[in-house]
């Protein structure tokens, strides 16, 4: 299966792209996966979060809103 029907199968509506040699990964910072980062308006990364971003749902209310 490609990465672009994986990404249909899952839902995924968002931008995605396939970062073949881990440069992007390298750019930011990522060191396992999950990794979330929160990224303002202006593009700037305001925070990143490792791992599983899905147990802390208050935190991920928060980050988000101070982003506004």
């Amino acid at each position: 299966p490609t990465i672009e029907a994986f990404i249909r199968k899952i839902g995924v509506t968002y931008p995605a792209l396939l970062d073949e040699n881990s440069a992007i990964a390298r750019s930011y910072g990522v060191v396992g996966l999950p990794t979330t980062f929160f990224i303002d308006r202006n593009g700037i990364v305001k925070r990143a979060f490792y791992g599983d971003i899905s147990k802390k749902p208050e935190d991920f209310r928060q980050w988000v809103r101070e982003l506004k």
